[in-house]
């Protein structure tokens, strides 16, 4: 068996943010409004291509700004209405499956980071859909850099994670799009997940994501009534 895909030229949000900040390098972030606006609308449609994932019952596992791909080779205050594609489906997992632990650490979801498979679900792909939208919002990573890469920063953010560090949105953020504001942290609640040695207080409580919406349909159809509100 195998995937017959058509090749799409275009470029990476992660692309798109470093273009971006190349056409805006006098100011500050918070300063461009465009680009938080294009940029929503490019991560509504890249929620509704996630939305198409998880109804197959596949959970993609590594959502990140790289592996969005807007098919243009305009700047992202022109690619609004450009198709959006994810890449990478070479870590979609199915729910029940044997695999090993797949992600990008900065953008794992936290029973990802405590190597939980068992734990995985759709929500897993939204703590990291909502890792990727306060990164290319923000200019910052949700929790923080705390390592290079690898099992080294795994191992931190869990730390982070476990001694109460959450994401913090920006006043500006929460002044000029409070709604928007709201949405991201949403996609990266979290709750305890006891087991049995947190029973006996032999540990901390392992997490995981606990977004209000069941999957990616869900938080697409709110992620829209956004959209057409800014």
């Amino acid at each position: 068996p195998y995937l017959r895909l058509p090749f799409v030229c275009g470029v990476s949000m992660w692309d798109l943010q470093r273009i971006n900040d190349a056409r805006w390098e006098s100011q500050c972030w918070w300063q461009q409004p465009e680009w938080i606006v294009s940029c929503t609308a490019i991560m509504h449609r890249a929620a509704l291509t996630l939305a198409q994932l998880h109804r197959q019952g596949l959970i993609l596992r590594d959502f990140k700004p790289a592996h969005v791909y807007v098919a243009t080779a305009s700047p992202a205050y022109m690619a609004a209405d450009a198709p959006v594609y994810l890449l990478d489906m070479g870590n979609a997992y199915v729910p029940g499956q044997k695999a090993s632990i797949a992600g990008t650490p900065l953008y794992m979801s936290p029973e990802q980071l405590w190597e939980r498979n068992d734990l995985l679900s759709f929500r897993s792909d939204l703590y990291s859909f909502g890792a990727t939208f306060f990164n290319l919002l923000h200019h910052a990573f949700a929790i923080y850099r705390s390592a290079r890469d690898g099992f080294d920063q795994m191992l931190k953010l869990r730390n982070a994670l476990q001694s109460g560090t959450r994401p913090i949105v920006s006043p500006q953020l929460h002044r000029e799009f409070p709604k928007l504001a709201e949405f991201v942290l949403a996609c990266l609640q979290v709750r305890p997940v006891p087991d049995f040695f947190t029973r006996w207080g032999a540990g901390p409580n392992h997490l995981r994501s606990d977004a209000p919406w069941p999957d990616a349909g869900a938080m697409a159809a709110d992620l829209g009534q956004i959209v057409v509100g800014m």
